[in-house]
């Protein structure tokens, strides 16, 4: 696409070149209604050529920590197998919208292998499954039984099983709450991993923990989150008790949210995918984290991908699980 053409986008549209380049380049710093927009006025004009491209690779670009790590491996990787691969980054991992986009260019450009870590909706899930036929589908981040279709990435349910054996060994005499998410395929295989070991452990200990129904809709506006989320520990945490905190799913805001729920003093959090290298906010809060090792992941998925478009061999493992670590952090 020619300058000229960025140029007449963002003049329509009011905003600079290089956020419509972003956007066309797949880059990652623009939020989801803007994309949108520019993708919009860009399907107006004639489609470029974009070359070969035997790999595509569909990333979130929240929270850094989990793309970042998995774009850089993904990328030395296929580099250095000399295959032609394109890397697009979508707002959120819950973007559909934007996945379903990239999902058909990846058809168009004929990629033999696709590396996705997105929420699986339904219309993504159909998308994938009519994509299946004669394709490798590499899915890091979250796991769906479909043809051809590989996970690379941690085992959610040892994941949780681990951080239930840390409350039992360490914490079970603290009130428990529990962040109960659903509709998240790997945040609910964590928690029935925790779950499972508490019983083990002693039936009680289940039984009595705090839920928290968390919706995806809460995560719609991330500035507003650490204030929501402290409003809904404020109302499930009984007063003056020593409380732990378990969530199955990373949330960057948690620490934020005690702060705000004035709670540091009396919480510790057991969560997941919570990174030191993040931007902290002030205050005193314990941090035990279990944390994916998202390099090795993109360097497997890439394994996978390359192994499969120049042997055309597909993984002998539907289920390809890297380790994760447990960390003690204080904010």
């Amino acid at each position: 696409m020619e300058n000229t053409t960025i140029a007449e986008i963002a003049k329509k549209l009011n905003v600079s070149t290089a956020m419509v380049s972003r956007v066309l380049r797949h880059c990652s710093g623009v939020d989801s209604e803007m994309r949108q927009r520019i993708f919009a006025e860009a399907d107006r004009l004639p489609r470029p050529d974009y070359g070969e491209c035997a790999v595509y690779t569909i990333l979130p670009d929240v929270p850094r920590y989990f793309w970042h790590p998995l774009k850089q491996s993904v990328n030395d990787t296929l580099k250095r197998a000399g295959i032609p691969y394109k890397i697009n980054i979508c707002t959120q991992a819950g973007d559909e919208s934007t996945v379903l986009r990239y999902l058909d260019e990846a058809e168009r450009l004929q990629a033999k292998a696709i590396i996705l870590a997105s929420r699986i909706t339904v219309p993504i899930h159909q998308r994938l499954t009519e994509l299946a036929d004669r394709r490798l589908l590499a899915l890091v981040s979250t796991n769906r039984d479909l043809d051809n279709t590989f996970y690379v990435g941690s085992n959610a349910y040892q994941d949780g099983a681990a951080m239930g054996r840390y409350y039992v060994q360490h914490f079970a005499d603290r009130v428990l709450i529990l962040f109960d998410l659903p509709d998240n395929f790997t945040a609910a295989q964590r928690l029935a991993g925790f779950l499972d070991t508490l019983r083990a452990a002693d039936p009680a200990l289940a039984d009595s923990a705090v839920h928290i129904k968390l919706d995806q809709q809460l995560f719609k506006n991330l500035k507003l989150l650490p204030s929501k989320l402290a409003s809904l520990i404020i109302d499930a945490a009984p007063r003056q008790e020593r409380l732990c905190i378990y969530s199955p799913t990373g949330i960057p805001q948690f620490p934020l949210a005690l702060v705000k729920a004035k709670l540091t003093e009396q919480v510790v959090c057991l969560c997941h995918d919570y990174y030191i290298k993040e931007k902290q906010p002030s205050g005193n809060v314990a941090l035990i984290t279990c944390n994916q090792d998202c390099s090795q992941m993109g360097k497997l998925a890439a394994e996978l991908a390359s192994a499969f478009v120049t042997q055309g061999f597909y993984p002998e493992q539907k289920m390809n699980y890297i380790s994760s670590a447990v960390h003690e952090l204080t904010t």
